[in-house]
């Protein structure tokens, strides 16, 4: 397959089972180094994750450094290489970092992120992959309940067709309906912490798992 001749794939070749290895790849240093008001700052800076395209075989990732630059940068398994997106104009001109607020629905090709902001402002962006552009998803969390904690979980849940998001600030685990377009509550009062939430999504189990925040151990399925 012609995965299997790209730096990726040769990589992967070549390794024993229960192993790590590093990947070299091209363009990923420059776009770490995100100038801010004092310093520079590293683009991962509270960041969990991005999210993996397995059809164009493609990374994505939205993140920056305290007060200092944010970027879109997306890495092709083609290519080997890292580049930069055009920056959406939702994002915030202060501090916005990754966390676990980027999701995405493979089958149809759209990319969604949940920005830092307060909690009036909590809105989700969606990003169509082939035509390259951002809307907004009108309804928001913030709704359900008046307050959404900066640095939520969320992840995309195929078999409920729409998002999950973990919010520590009420235990809460919301759910975004894309038939309807609609918030709602799954659970509220869950013991986790307070931010720095996560949601993940098993493929194998058809299962997702969410909470933790701030050394809380507690994750719930």
């Amino acid at each position: 397959p012609a995965e299997a001749a790209s730096a990726l794939g040769k990589l992967a070749a070549s390794m024993e089972p229960g192993t790590w290895a590093k990947l070299e790849t091209v363009g990923l240093d420059e776009l770490l180094d995100a100038p801010g008001s004092y310093t520079v700052r590293s683009l991962l800076e509270y960041a969990d994750g991005g999210a993996w395209d397995p059809i164009e075989e493609k990374f994505y990732f939205i993140g920056g450094g305290h007060d200092a630059i944010k970027r879109f940068i997306v890495y092709s398994v083609e290519t080997n290489a890292w580049t930069e997106l055009p920056r959406p104009n939702w994002i915030p001109g202060n501090t916005m970092h990754g966390y676990d607020h980027t999701a995405i629905n493979v089958e149809a090709r759209e990319l969604y992120h949940s920005p830092f902001g307060d909690s009036g402002s909590r809105y989700v962006y969606r990003y169509d992959i082939p035509t390259g552009t951002w809307s907004r998803i009108d309804s928001q969390p913030y709704q359900l309940d008046g307050y959404v904690a900066c640095c939520t979980g969320i992840e995309y849940f195929p078999e409920m067709g729409g998002l999950i998001l973990s919010d520590g600030s009420g235990g809460e685990i919301a759910f975004y309906d894309e038939s309807t377009g609609d918030w709602s509550d799954l659970a509220r009062g869950l013991a986790m912490g307070d931010y720095h939430n996560f949601a993940e999504y098993n493929p194998v189990h058809g299962v997702m798992i969410a909470g933790g925040g701030n050394g809380s151990p507690d994750v719930f399925r």
